[in-house]
């Protein structure tokens, strides 16, 4: 997955399609553990999720909010967007056009 650190504060991480996309977001929880910083997930290139995706981000989500970090989701297609909207999901993640004005939220708050 490319996740890099965007900043000392920031990793960005650009999610893939499926399958790998539950292993990026393994990798980012094990990240997250170890060096905590605000998550900016660019959803792009994500074609569909299922329920062990979305288990994993609550789970990535919990961690960064236990470390007083940012969690935004950003570039979600409609197909991953719907599944947002029918899981009532799209209430507690944020969410941004693209992850240039999600990096800067983060930085500006």
């Amino acid at each position: 997955m490319p996740t890099k650190p965007w900043s000392d504060a920031i990793y960005l991480a650009e999610l893939p399609a499926r399958p790998a996309l539950l292993d990026d977001l393994s990798t980012l929880r094990q990240l997250q553990e170890s060096d905590p910083r605000h998550i900016v997930l660019d959803f792009s290139q994500v074609d569909a999720v299922n329920s062990s995706h979305l288990s994993m981000l609550l789970r990535l989500r919990q961690l960064t909010i236990a470390s007083s970090r940012q969690l935004i989701c950003c570039a979600v297609p409609d197909g991953v967007w719907s599944t947002f909207l029918v899981t009532g999901l799209d209430k507690i993640f944020h969410f941004s056009e693209e992850p240039g004005p999600a990096l800067a939220q983060i930085q500006m708050s």
